[in-house]
């Protein structure tokens, strides 16, 4: 079910993690989509 939540935001979790070089963490990316709009975890309610 996540896949589907997040399938929007796929190229924009892709693009921060490469720009990163894969030193991003989990919460860096789930900040990366608050502006794109995702509001869909428990963590942003």
């Amino acid at each position: 079910m996540l896949g589907c939540v997040l399938e929007p935001f796929k190229g924009h979790l892709n693009a921060r993690f490469t720009e990163a070089q894969s030193q991003v963490s989990g919460t860096c990316l789930c900040l990366a989509i608050l502006e794109p709009g995702y509001h869909e975890s428990k963590l942003f309610r």
